[in-house]
């Protein structure tokens, strides 16, 4: 999901998510569904004006609804769930993350991982980490589900992503990834900052689907900004 808002002061704002789980799972499209819908309404309800603390109000409604949507019966199921939670606005960067979804950062002809990796989960606070920076002309940061160096070489995604739109990035992804087993599942979104000078397009976003506070919620800063 990527969308906006038509609120005048928040019209440079995206909230960007990515829900996936595992197809054996319990969780059902409906689960998925209503954290969507409750995520995308907490975002546009916001009274405040900073990402930061409009995404930490969508994660407190998260961390506070998800386990009331999910029954106590499939409780154990949370740890099979993949969610992204981002917010961007003009090239600031806020995101947390629930499961197995990378974000590996594109900068100065580099690859970094800049997510971290949630090995317990607490029920009562899902969403415990916010990961903030800021993209520079050129920068790319893509959000994917299970790990696409696994499957595609790093040096080919940085050419795709750097050298691409981000749709055009992400169609080719889409054409490599095809012959890989219908078994496994991606879900990717790609955030590159480019200006009206760059060649290439305007900053834009691209998604590619598969076929009050948070409580005491911790904040992670990379520094992708350039020296």
């Amino acid at each position: 999901y990527i969308g906006g808002t038509a609120d005048p002061d928040r019209l440079h704002q995206k909230l960007l998510i990515i829900i996936d789980c595992d197809r054996s799972s319990a969780v059902s499209t409906t689960h998925m569904d209503m954290i969507l819908e409750r995520a995308v309404k907490t975002f546009h309800s916001s009274h405040h004006i900073t990402p930061e603390l409009i995404l930490e109000s969508v994660l407190e409604s998260l961390n506070l609804s998800i386990p009331e949507l999910i029954s106590k019966k499939l409780t154990d199921t949370l740890h099979d769930l993949n969610i992204l939670v981002a917010l961007s606005d003009r090239g600031q960067i806020h995101f947390s993350i629930l499961g197995e979804v990378q974000a590996l950062l594109f900068q100065n002809n580099a690859t970094s991982i800049v997510s971290e990796q949630n090995d317990e989960i607490n029920p009562f606070k899902l969403f415990s980490h916010i990961t903030s920076g800021v993209l520079n002309p050129g920068d790319s940061l893509l959000f994917t589900t299970n790990p696409l160096l696994d499957y595609i070489a790093e040096g080919k995604i940085k050419v795709l992503v750097t050298e691409l739109p981000p749709r055009d990035a992400l169609e080719r992804l889409t054409a490599l990834l095809s012959q890989v087993s219908r078994e496994v599942t991606f879900a990717a979104v790609l955030i590159k900052f480019t200006t009206e000078l760059d060649s290439l397009a305007i900053r834009s976003a691209a998604s590619y689907p598969r076929a009050t506070r948070a409580q005491q919620l911790e904040e992670k800063a990379f520094d992708i900004s350039e020296e």
